[in-house]
Parts: C-alpha cells; structure tokens; sequence
C-alpha cells in the first residue's frame, strides 16, 4: 500500500511515496557494495564491558582486507575511562590505550600503500602545554597536534624510505573543546614512470564539510623500500598508541588536554570526500548506494535488466533518483542520463528461480529503499558494459546531496562487479 509523502494541492509538491515492497519478475541475483568491505579494525567503544568496550568490531566478513586480526585494545590502569561509546584519555594520568606490535597486524606493508585512517576526536582542556599525539604508530606514522594548534602528520623513515616526512596540515587549527572529524588517507599514484605516496588529510567539524591538504612523498626517497619492509618496525616498537606518544605515557606527562575518541576506523584503501562523509555522517539527507539486483538469466530478447539499490533516512525530498553514464568498449563520451524516482519502500521482493528473495531496508541498515531498474541493457559477447551510477535526492530546502559512485560491470549479460569508484 502506498503512502503519500505531502499532502498534494493542485500541484505535485513532493514526488517519493512509501510503499510496502515491490516485485521484480523474473529471477534475480543481488550483489551488494559497502565501504565496510574494505574495514580492516574498527574500535567504536560500545559496549556493557571493558572487552566489548576496547574489542575490534570490523565484521568477520571483510573479505577484502586480507588481514582482519581481531586487534583489541588495552586500557592503562589509570587516565582511561570508557562511556557511552566515548574512550576519554588523560595522559597526566599515564592514561592511554595501545595494542602490541605483536598482536597489530591491521597497518602493515600491505595497507600503507592504499589506506585510511579516519577518526572522531575531541580534545578537551583550558589550555595547552605540549604536543597532543592523537594516533601513533611507531615505524609507520604519527598523527598530532602541534604545541602551535596546527594537525600534522610524520611518516617515519621505516615506511617511505631513508628520511623521516613530515606534512605540515598548518592551514587546520586544532581548537580545543571542538569536536573533529580526521581521516588520513595515502595511495600510491603513477607519475610519468615513477611511483609516489599521496598523502591527504582531511579535517572537518560537522562531519559533512571536509577540507584537505596534500602532500606527495617524491618517488625517490619512497622507491627506496617500496613493496616491502612497511610496518615491521611496529612490531618492535609496541604497535599502535592512541592518545599519547610511548614516550610519555608511562611518565604522566601533562599535555594540557583530555582527548576523548568517539570513533577509530583503518581501512586498506584510500577514500575521497564523498565515501568519509558517508563514513563519519551517515544518517544525513545522502543516499547510499548498497547493492544492485540482475538477471539470472537474460531476456528472450537477450537483455539484462539491472535494478539499483539505495537507502535513505528521510523520504522528505523534493526530488530524488539516479544520474548514470553507461560506456562501452572505451566511448570518448559515456551515454548520460538522469533518471527521478517517484517511490521509495520499507521492502523489495524478487523472484529468484521460483524462490522469493526478500530484501528488507532494516537489513540494508536504511529506513527506506530508492529503487530503479535499468532495462533493455544489450548482451553482447564481444563488448564490456560499464554503468556508473550515483544516487542523488534534492530536500526540501533545495539543496542537492549526492551519493558514493559506483561502477557496475557486465559482460556478456552477467553483472561481473559492482564497487564504489
């Protein structure tokens, strides 16, 4: 049964209605497409005891980490206090939380290459005395506060060559008793022939508007241990500190601020704007494109049809649906069209082999499902389809959110991938 979203009156103010479920007809297979995929550790602090509290909630199911390591944290015995979901440090009082370089594997050589490091902090205090580690992990790098309020970040000498880097974030002042969102991202790119570390931090305070800074650590001095060697030296040197450098956790000395950690994510690759807002805000106004539905098997015709998948919070939109592009074999200029949905539903239903494959927005972690099926899509055995898809929705207030892209791959009828660009 559909619901109207506003009342109409003589003119179509709002275009999404709610519906119950909605059936696709022929068989179906669902793929589906998360950020989380890429989750290697992830301490939220939730939790009705210290173990939970401290423990690593990566799901199990990241497959494409490669070395998930269940890296739970250790609290020191003072400074350290764990409540609704947020780890407050004082490192006056010793306080901070480690993990071992033995049991840390999450940030190793075959991360530093394609990485995020993304956390919510907030540093409370009158005033400062010292430098304020936020995340630091000996050999690989160090994120901190400088005495003069600016974000910095060092990459040691024992994960990009034969000196130690430092990149300066000075254009971001730290202001105390603020809350922040960080993420620290690196890739390697290609320029001409040789290889660099891109490096980005990004800064925001509302966790929606991100500004960054990039630095690139020149192929010379990179080259010179590149493939290997990456996050050994942690291991030897006590793994990862959070809140305060091991130099001076264990002598109480005073930074001048309490660092309370709300949320500390790695993930092995390197994310823009668009997937760290999604990250650190994701019950705002943008969609989310989850996953796409397809044909087991193709039309009489021989077409596919592919059915997009999103979720929302809201359904208080203007206007919402999906922008594409759809290529093949290599077009100077993809096809582009932009396609409004006028239903969202709290449940999809498709027909699989004579089998009802129920999909709930509860179980896409949404309130509500923006649908759209691509049809007629030709399945030719000699050209490879690409579909980039982001969903979009325009509130009420005329302001347009758009989702994460993502490119949807099919050859010879069958959807072979579906990932965030």
């Amino acid at each position: 049964m559909k619901k109207q979203i506003k009342k109409i009156l003589c003119l179509v103010l709002s275009l999404l209605f709610v519906a119950s479920s909605l059936v696709m007809g022929a068989s179906a297979k669902t793929q589906h497409v998360s950020i989380d995929r890429n989750l290697v550790t992830h301490w939220d602090f939730e939790g009705n005891d210290s173990a939970t509290q401290l423990s690593d909630k990566a799901p199990g199911s990241s497959v494409a980490s490669g070395n998930k390591n269940n890296d739970t944290l250790v609290a020191s015995t003072t400074g350290v206090t764990v409540e609704n979901g947020v780890a407050k440090i004082d490192p006056s009082q010793s306080g901070y939380l480690w993990l071992t370089g033995d049991n840390f594997s999450s940030f190793d050589s075959r991360v530093i290459l394609n990485s995020t490091v993304y956390t919510k902090v907030k540093l409370v205090g009158t005033s400062q005395t010292e430098w304020v580690d936020i995340i630091h992990i000996p050999g690989i790098f160090r994120l901190f506060r400088h005495t003069n309020g600016s974000l910095r970040v060092t990459f040691f000498k024992n994960s990009v060559g034969q000196n130690d880097v430092t990149f300066y974030g000075d254009d971001f002042t730290v202001a105390l008793n603020t809350e922040l969102y960080i993420a620290m991202t690196t890739r390697t790119i290609t320029q001409g022939t040789a290889e660099s570390l891109q490096c980005r931090l990004f800064v925001s305070t509302d966790g929606i508007n991100y500004a960054y800074v990039e630095f690139n650590i020149d192929s010379a001095s990179f080259k010179n241990t590149f493939g290997g060697g990456r996050g050994e030296a942690s291991k030897s040197e006590n793994g990862v500190n959070i809140g305060v450098n091991k130099t001076y956790r264990d002598t109480g000395k005073n930074t001048g601020v309490v660092l309370e950690f709300d949320d500390i994510r790695f993930y092995n690759s390197a994310f823009g704007t668009p997937q760290i807002k999604q990250i650190s805000f994701p019950n705002a106004m943008t969609p989310i494109i989850v996953g796409c539905q397809s044909l087991t098997s193709v039309t009489a015709g021989g077409t596919q049809s592919v059915r997009l998948l999103s979720t929302l919070e809201s359904y208080d939109y203007k206007e919402a649906g999906y922008d594409i592009e759809i290529n093949y074999n290599g077009l100077a200029e993809p096809h582009k069209l932009r396609e409004k949905c006028m239903t969202v539903y709290t449940g999809l239903t498709a027909n699989d082999g004579g089998t009802i494959e129920q999909i709930t927005a509860e179980a896409l972690n949404g309130k509500f499902i923006l649908p759209l099926t691509l049809e007629g899509i030709p399945c030719w055995s000699d050209k490879t389809i690409t579909i980039t898809a982001t969903a979009y929705g325009i509130d009420k207030n005329g302001q347009e959110h758009t989702s994460v892209s993502v490119l949807i791959t099919i050859k010879n009828g069958t959807v072979t991938s579906i990932a965030y660009k």
